[in-house]
């Protein structure tokens, strides 16, 4: 392939039932000079395959694939498509996505038109084919991130969606800027773009359409996923392009990044509480390896940048404290109006703190592992309550609860001195039983209370 303009980078894993849609949208672009790049990340589903095989038969000058031995996300699909790819600019697109016919060629020519190394278009989303929203970058910066002037760059960079991006490849090359691999968040490595390209431009239209739907890479994430987002954090940190930045522009990266991760907190905290400790743990270990100074007057030019202060530092001051889950959703609920922990969340907590406040200290025993006993146990772990769990149900022995493996109860009687009972219609017969095997033992209801 000679004389290739654009080259689309589409990894592709699990996406079958979309992937004709995006596919049929890259080689019929109006832009003649293209090449779609096809990378299978070791898809699960056949008809994956099958589908960029049939593409690249009927569309020989256009269409290359590439198939992965191993798994590396998309990230290392990225990064083949990119080494693979022959065109002068790239980009890439989601295969569950789509684009619209002009993208490349509009955004080709802007480039072309001002000498730029860099263009960003704004996107629609999509649900069930309809339009629930157009995003835009303008409306999310102070306009200001195609600036020359770096420290404008970043500090107005509110997004760093890389299917909204077509850059020259060799802003990529020459500065080692390529994606972290085996991990999710790959993405973020572009926020190093926006500093590398010499000059940006803008297109104020929606040229690509962002399909939101269940279980996809992005909307499916687990707790794992936002472990790994710390790794890819750690991997723009690391790398030896960001060493070499001025330190006002280091500043401002580094901000950015911290700003996602106060949002990666919100919802751990909320989807994740029993992880919520771990999480915050590791944030700090990273932060300690490359001196957080939240002193700096960078935390005090911007209200959002005040806020990533402030919320760091509470973490750092609180996280080995007792009940720090408590304490922080009440911290966060009361300083920040925009995004709210559910009350309810908060409501549960405090009325099971007040339950057993008399007991702290004591070895506590939930018994019960139904709705209320994992409830009751979820929110003991939040709060760094430790517990051990019973149920008379022998087929729940052996089940991990908040962590906790569900024990019998002549494994435990004699390392109790509380128990909590946490399911309905049982509490006279636990205390009756528990009055005259083990009269020593407090007995609580949990579920009454």
């Amino acid at each position: 392939m000679q004389n290739i303009k654009v080259s689309i980078i589409v990894p592709v894993y699990n996406t079958a039932d979309y992937l004709n849609r995006c596919l049929d949208s890259c080689v019929n672009q109006t832009l003649q000079e293209i090449e779609v790049v096809v990378v299978n990340d070791c898809s699960p589903d056949p008809r994956d395959g099958e589908i960029m095989r049939e593409y690249e038969k009927k569309f020989p000058n256009k269409v290359r694939c590439f198939w992965h031995e191993k798994n590396k996300r998309q990230g290392g699909a990225r990064n083949t498509g990119i080494r693979a790819a022959c065109g002068e600019f790239l980009y890439f697109a989601d295969s569950d996505d789509y684009l619209d016919l002009k993208l490349c060629e509009k955004m080709y020519n802007a480039i072309i038109a001002k000498n730029a190394d860099m263009a960003v278009c704004d996107c629609n989303f999509i649900d069930d084919k309809v339009v629930i929203e157009n995003w835009s970058y303008a409306d999310r910066t102070n306009g200001k991130f195609d600036s020359p002037d770096l420290c404008s760059r970043i500090r107005d960079l509110k997004m760093h969606n890389i299917w909204l991006i077509v850059i020259r490849k060799s802003v990529i090359q020459n500065n080692n800027l390529y994606f972290p691999e085996h991990t999710v968040a790959d993405d973020l490595a572009s926020i190093l773009w926006f500093v590398a390209s010499p000059k940006i431009v803008r297109l104020n239209e929606a040229l690509y359409y962002y399909v939101q739907r269940q279980n996809s890479i992005t909307t499916g994430r687990n707790m794992q996923s936002y472990a790994l987002i710390i790794k890819s954090i750690e991997y723009i940190l690391n790398s030896d392009y960001f060493s070499s930045l001025d330190i006002p522009v280091k500043k401002l990266v580094s901000l950015y990044l911290y700003r996602l991760v106060i949002h990666y907190i919100y919802i751990v905290c909320i989807k994740y509480p029993v992880e919520f400790l771990n999480f915050c743990n590791s944030i700090l270990a990273l932060f300690n390896i490359y001196k957080v100074n939240y002193d700096d007057d960078i935390y005090a030019q911007l209200e959002d940048s005040i806020w990533v202060r402030d919320v760091f530092c509470f973490i750092e001051l609180n996280v080995g404290l007792p009940d720090f889950y408590f304490k922080f959703t009440v911290f966060w609920n009361t300083y920040y109006a925009k995004q709210q922990i559910p009350q309810d969340k908060v409501t549960q907590l405090k009325k099971l703190r007040s339950c057993i406040s008399p007991y702290m200290g004591k070895r506590l025993t939930i018994w019960g592992c139904g709705y209320f006993g994992k409830q009751n146990a979820e929110n003991m772990s939040v709060m760094g309550i430790k517990f051990e769990i019973t149920d008379t149900n022998a087929k729940n022995h052996g089940e991990s609860i908040a962590n906790v493996v569900v024990k019998p109860w002549d494994e435990l009687k004699e390392h109790t001195d509380v128990v909590l009972v946490s399911a309905k219609g049982i509490f006279d017969e636990v205390n009756a039983r528990l009055s005259k095997e083990c009269p020593y033992i407090k007995v609580v209801d949990l579920v009454q209370k």
